[in-house]
C-alpha cells in the first residue's frame, strides 16, 4: 500500500492504495446501501486507519492468507464496527466495508480453491483485508496461508 505522510506527518487518504480486488469493489458497489462514489474514498479511509493498526491485527488475530499486497486476518464479530465506531463511519459504511472485505475473502478462497473453509469462517468471523507497504512486502516471509495452509497468527511456516 502506498501512502504519503502530509507536512503534519499524517497519512493521506487520496494515495492509499486499497488492497481488494476490482470485481470485489464492484460487487460491493452493487449491493452496499452506499453511492458508488462514495465507496472508493471510505475503502481508502478504512485502510489507512488500518495501516496504523496493521500490528496489533498481526499480533491478535489470525491471519488466513497473505500475498505481496495484503494480509487477510478473521476478527472476531463486531471488529469493522468497533474499527467504524473509531473512525466515524455511519452503520451503512461500517456494513459496506464489512461487504467488501469478507468478499474479498471469499474471492481468494475461490483461487485458492479454500471457498467452502472461508465461507465456514465468515460465519462467526469477520475478515479484515489489510494492504502491505512496497517496504513492508519486500521484508515480509512467505505466509502458509498464501500456498493453502492455515497459519497461527505468529507462527513460523
Amino acid at each position: 500500500m502506498v501512502a504519503e505522510e502530509s507536512s503534519e506527518g499524517e497519512r493521506s487518504e487520496r494515495s492509499t492504495t486499497i488492497p481488494l480486488d476490482g470485481d470485489v469493489i464492484q460487487y460491493t458497489g452493487a449491493t452496499a446501501s452506499l453511492a458508488p462514489e462514495r465507496l472508493g474514498p471510505l475503502l481508502r479511509r478504512v485502510q489507512s486507519a488500518l495501516a496504523d493498526r496493521s500490528e496489533h491485527y498481526r499480533r491478535t488475530y489470525e491471519r488466513v492468507y497473505a500475498d505481496e499486497s495484503r494480509s487477510v486476518y478473521l476478527c472476531p464479530e463486531g471488529e469493522v464496527a468497533e474499527l467504524g465506531a473509531a473512525v466515524g463511519l455511519t452503520d451503512s459504511e461500517v456494513d459496506a466495508v464489512k461487504r467488501a472485505h469478507g468478499q474479498q475473502l471469499r474471492r481468494i478462497g475461490t483461487k485458492t480453491d479454500r471457498r467452502d473453509e472461508f465461507e465456514t469462517a465468515l460465519e462467526i468471523r469477520e475478515a479484515v483485508v489489510i494492504g502491505h507497504d512496497a517496504d513492508e512486502s519486500a521484508d515480509r516471509e512467505p505466509d502458509e496461508g498464501a500456498t493453502g495452509g492455515d497459519a497461527a497468527p505468529d507462527s513460523e511456516p
